[in-house]
């Protein structure tokens, strides 16, 4: 009989191997990112698309699209608890990533507290 303790770990949650984000492309009034799963020696690809009804970015504006990278990667923080990795592709600085390496710590705990525990 296995210890409920090692059945409760949050390494039993692993169910990605790899999750990549990015390299976002940016318009005027969108931005898309894709999401690249790896999981048992497979690849599925989709896009995440966050459309607005006016234009809020100028593509070739570096602060434009380092918010940009940071907004494609929200939704990749609250996977951390499910993935073995996670890789991040874009402009990003030692803020975002401190930030978003935290977030995702932070999530993971939320998630792995109130849902599992």
């Amino acid at each position: 009989m296995q210890n409920d303790a090692k059945l409760n770990s949050p390494e039993n949650l692993k169910a990605i191997d790899k999750l990549e984000i990015g390299p976002v492309v940016l318009a005027r009034n969108r931005l898309t990112a894709p999401y690249i799963i790896h999981l048992d020696g497979k690849v599925t690809k989709t896009s995440l698309i966050y459309k607005y009804e006016k234009n809020v970015f100028q593509p070739n504006n570096p602060g434009d699209q380092n918010l940009a990278n940071v907004i494609a990667a929200q939704v990749a923080m609250n996977y951390g608890l499910f993935c073995n990795q996670i890789t991040f592709y874009g402009l990003y600085d030692q803020q975002d990533q401190r930030f978003i390496r935290e977030m995702t710590e932070n999530t993971s705990r939320e998630i792995y507290v109130k849902k599992f525990l």
